[in-house]
């Protein structure tokens, strides 16, 4: 299914587009990450009794723009352990990693595979994201019937 749902967005489109403009659109692809995180918080999370996905978008990106490193893993564990909290409650719902585990995994692989373990998690996380507000979009659909 290729419908476009609000806070579905191509990875591929973003590394490339990040890749361009030397890192610029990563730190822009980050913080629509953070912030879709924070509108499916305020559209459903609340509703639903579900962990909460609030991320608070901007202190992530000012945390990875003034401390890049420590910053950068702090972003990373959250936007992990939102989205796999948040996912967790929905069973049979494809998951993610947790945020502890990405940010070993990131530490200890990435480096060893050149950033394709990295890669390939972030694509992950905006698969799986994607997927579950398509499956939100279903059944607002669904309901409105």
């Amino acid at each position: 299914m290729s419908q476009n749902v609000q806070g579905t967005r191509s990875y591929f489109l973003w590394v490339f587009l990040g890749i361009i403009t030397l890192g610029i659109c990563f730190i822009v692809y980050n913080l629509l990450n953070f912030l879709d995180l924070d509108e499916h918080h305020n559209r459903y999370a609340t509703k639903e009794n579900a962990p909460s996905t609030n991320s608070q978008a901007w202190l992530m990106v000012l945390l990875c723009i003034f401390v890049p490193v420590v910053g950068g893993l702090i972003a990373l564990y959250i936007k992990y352990s939102k989205l796999h909290d948040h996912l967790a409650v929905y069973q049979g719902a494809p998951n993610i990693p947790d945020g502890l585990s990405i940010v070993l995994i990131s530490l200890l692989l990435s480096l060893l595979s050149a950033g394709i373990v990295f890669f390939y998690f972030e694509w992950k996380w905006q698969h799986v994201f994607n997927e579950h507000n398509r499956w939100h979009a279903r059944q607002e659909t669904q309901g409105t019937r």
